[in-house]
């Protein structure tokens, strides 16, 4: 195992690189040298690297050990703390550059390094040679200015491997990076494993025109993937994905504002013939512009798709535009004609004239949902016109008629949430006097968490847990104690 370090300001190509004392200058020279399990790229704080991008091919295919691209200290006492530091690549937006580029190669892990101004990819990992790059975790790194003018994602896996050489649950993982000003998508996903996509925060992407750059984007043929956690704004959807898999997919704990179209957006789309997605505990505002298309989508847009299945539960969703829905169910032909919907615990609030929930064509032939199960869900009554069906405007009570499913839910005033969720999204509790507090139904066989990971300890609707004011105390700090709902 061999440890390369490489310096921008105090390297020299002549050395031998195999030491602090002895470090490289540039990214050129460090392209020469064969990576292995266990090996160490160390790129040191404050540099700026202009001459290339990392570009490593058919290397560490054994998932024995992993090998790591890691942004160092200037003093070689360990990991670079400081994002202010992170040494960068700077690609100058020169056409078709690329920041770290790993082709064919398995198991390595990238940290901390800061990549911009590339005219291509930030961070991709491709699989053209014999399809085994997997394995690979891309964690808490920063991602900016990929300008294009065509393919320029920030983060991108194309990888075509069906075996998880890594020996993990997912083949990928993508952790705690920030993505941001990027000409096509933040983070897109192409392949047959699942992934792994946590904690990242991904906004100003694309916003030029709707439907262009997305915050997260699949359109996978496996299943297995888990997004969560993550902080998406600024997009044309902030997250867009569909499957071709019988294997379970999640998206849970996101928080989603400020998108040109969709907040989240899952479709069964051509190929996608199979889809199993459960959508949970996530945050959504809507805002105000022409372009919007819903908060929480499920659309089929082609005559292929079918066994689409979707579970909903435990969403908060906002409106800020009149005429738009929180919810957004489109089939279209005979694409769902196996599928199947359980929504429940959801919360759909906005601004007067906004849509709470939207069905169209559900009599499509073969179309529509074969079965639609909800439980208690609550919908903000601010106008008689804030359910859809079919592309009709209609009641609550003809919306419950027709759905055949959404019996037990409530159409009530404001749930009264503490603020607008485009602000914050813990403003997505509920205050004291509403009257959406504890109405839900019990999933605890399902999860147990909230949007900010606490555990329900009684079921009440939307991402948020309520905790009683008489259950609060005083206590040092800025946050408050949670003991009981």
């Amino acid at each position: 195992m061999a440890t390369f370090y490489v310096d921008s300001v105090s390297g020299s190509d002549a050395n031998t690189g195999l030491s602090f004392a002895q470090r490289w200058q540039t990214i050129t020279k460090l392209n020469l040298q064969a990576i292995a399990g266990g090996d160490e790229v160390r790129l040191i704080e404050d540099s700026v690297f202009t001459d290339a991008g990392i570009l490593f091919t058919a290397q560490n295919v054994s998932p024995t050990t992993a090998a790591y691209i890691r942004g160092w200290k200037r003093d070689d006492s360990g990991l670079c703390d400081t994002p202010s530091k992170y040494p960068i690549i700077d690609l100058g937006n020169v056409a078709a550059t690329i920041g770290i580029a790993l082709d064919n190669c398995g198991y390595f892990i990238i940290e901390r390094i800061h990549v911009r101004k590339c005219g291509s990819y930030g961070i991709v990992v491709a699989a053209t040679l014999n399809g085994n790059s997997a394995g690979v975790t891309i964690r808490n790194n920063t991602v900016e200015e990929i300008v294009g003018p065509a393919i320029a994602d920030g983060i991108a896996v194309l990888s075509t491997v069906t075996t998880d050489i890594s020996g993990g649950a997912t083949g990928f993982r993508i952790h705690g990076n920030t993505v941001s000003n990027c000409f096509v998508d933040g983070i897109s996903l192409n392949g047959p494993l699942g992934f792994e996509v946590d904690h990242n925060v991904i906004f100003d992407v694309n916003e030029v025109a709707a439907g262009s750059g997305d915050g997260i984007t699949s359109h996978s043929t496996g299943g297995g993937h888990n997004i969560h956690d993550n902080t998406i704004y600024d997009c044309s959807d902030g997250i867009h994905v569909a499957t071709n898999s019988t294997t379970p997919s999640k998206i849970y704990r996101n928080w989603v504002h400020d998108c040109l179209q969709c907040g989240i957006n899952i479709q069964v789309n051509g190929s996608q013939n199979l889809g199993i997605w459960e959508v949970r505990n996530n945050v959504v505002s809507v805002p105000d512009l022409a372009s919007t298309v819903g908060g929480i989508v499920f659309g089929e847009l082609n005559a292929n798709g079918n066994s689409a299945t979707l579970t909903v539960y435990n969403n908060t969703v906002e409106v800020l535009r009149t005429g738009k829905p929180a919810f957004f169910f489109r089939s279209f032909n005979d694409i769902i004609a196996a599928g199947s919907l359980v929504f429940t615990n959801n919360i759909a609030t906005g601004v007067a004239g906004a849509i709470m929930i939207q069905y169209d064509n559900p009599a499509a032939a073969g179309g529509g949902f074969t079965s639609w199960t909800a439980g208690t869900n609550f919908y903000h009554l601010n106008a008689a016109s804030s359910f859809v069906w079919d592309g009709a405007a209609t009641v609550f009570s003809t919306w419950q008629t027709n759905s055949a499913g959404d019996a037990d839910s409530v159409a009530g005033t404001d749930p009264l949430l503490r603020g607008s969720l485009a602000t914050n999204p813990r403003f997505a509790r509920l205050k004291r006097a509403s009257t959406a507090q504890n109405i839900g139904t019990s999933l605890a066989g399902t999860f147990t968490d909230d949007f900010v990971g606490g555990t329900r300890r009684s079921w009440n609707v939307g991402a948020m847990r309520y905790v009683a004011a008489s259950t609060r105390a005083f206590n040092a700090g800025a946050m408050e104690m949670e003991f009981t709902q």
